[in-house]
């Protein structure tokens, strides 16, 4: 789902994964976890940020795609786990990591 079309209404809320992917096919820019849909909201509202340099990274692309899977029986320590199996997949796979992955 496009990342700036994504509406906290009409998502069922709940704990999980996300990845956003911008203009580059195949590439990541950002894997995370944790409340679906308040936290890639949360990246989104960085684009706003003067000097943010993750906001930077997203306001740079033309399209902000953000996919998800919610599992409200993960744990919290699962979730990690999980989000870290994600980015190190996309390393494998990119031999790269994600361009807004570690900016905070």
């Amino acid at each position: 789902m496009a990342l700036r079309e994504l509406d906290a209404r009409a998502v069922r809320p709940g704990s999980g994964l996300y990845r956003i992917r911008g203009d580059e096919a195949g590439a990541l820019l950002y894997a995370g976890q944790g409340r679906i849909p308040d936290r890639p909201l949360a990246h989104l509202g960085q684009v706003a940020k003067a000097g943010h340099q993750q906001g930077g990274v997203f306001a740079a692309q033309e399209r902000l795609e953000c996919s998800w899977v919610i599992d409200d029986t993960w744990l919290s320590h699962h979730r990690l786990e999980l989000e870290n199996d994600l980015i190190a997949a996309h390393v494998l796979a990119t031999e790269r990591v994600s361009a807004a992955q570690f900016m905070g």
